[in-house]
């Protein structure tokens, strides 16, 4: 117990507690663990979100300006981002543009450009599918057109 003088002299008696310690959550595995798992979650938003933006831009722009795009190459992590965004296999993904998927992990890993081909057909997926949206009314049901089968397209999406 401590006494302790005011201003006005008034005489206090306070007495100290000691505080408990906060408990502990886990290991520090296990904190690391849920702050990568955080960090993945935020990780695969901003990728999806960072194909829905390119898309965008690309809808957006006239032709001259679709044309540099696919010239100068488009970004590998587009790719990335695209798979997530459709929910496939970046393998996949990276058929359905007409590259090996070991070609597209290595651009990928070494943060390179796809070739103008691979970028002029990841560039044609994001207007058709802006395309799409406006006709089927929203992002998620052309998202839907696009991924599923279509018989009167030969069944294939």
């Amino acid at each position: 117990m401590t006494i302790t003088t005011s201003s006005k002299g008034v005489k206090r008696q306070a007495v100290k507690r000691s505080m408990p310690a906060p408990k502990q959550l886990g290991s520090g595995a296990q904190v690391r663990s849920i702050d990568l798992i955080q960090k993945q979650v935020h990780a695969k938003a901003t990728s999806l979100s960072m194909f829905t933006r390119w898309s965008g831009n690309v809808a957006r722009s006239d032709a001259g300006e679709r044309i540099k795009i696919i010239r100068n190459g488009v970004d590998a992590t587009i790719l990335v981002s695209a798979s997530e965004h459709f929910n496939m296999p970046r393998a996949v993904m990276a058929q359905f543009l007409g590259i090996s998927p070991a070609t597209a992990e290595r651009k990928i890993k070494s943060q390179g450009l796809l070739g103008q081909a691979e970028s002029e057909r990841l560039e044609r997926l994001a207007l058709i599918e802006n395309e799409a949206a406006g006709v089927f009314g929203n992002a998620d049901n052309a998202k839907i057109w696009l991924t599923h089968k279509n018989h009167a397209l030969g069944a294939s999406p």
